[in-house]
């Protein structure tokens, strides 16, 4: 399946590994909320519970790389077991 198709929306059904760079690749702000949601509940209802922290560790690594902080935090804000994703956890 190629990135775009797997970013924007039509099907996530990749590994989990993969879905960290989901963000950073071709997706618009606009469409930030929305894929962030899919990835969510692909990792509540895939991921093992040891795992669920690193996967958004690095989707905010990743998209740190593309995006204003501000912008990330945002968007992030309230996933991984609703903790807030905020950069004082690394």
């Amino acid at each position: 399946m190629a990135y775009n198709e797997y970013t924007t929306g039509v099907d996530i059904t990749g590994w989990l590994s993969d879905l960290a760079i989901g963000p950073a690749r071709d997706v618009s702000e606009n469409e930030l909320p929305a894929v962030v949601k899919r990835m969510e509940t692909k990792i509540d209802t895939e991921a093992p519970a040891e795992s669920v922290e690193m996967l958004w560790t690095t989707t905010y690594l990743l998209m740190g790389l593309k995006y204003e902080p501000k912008l990330t935090r945002q968007v992030l804000q309230g996933v991984g077991n609703s903790k807030p994703l905020h950069p004082s956890r690394f």
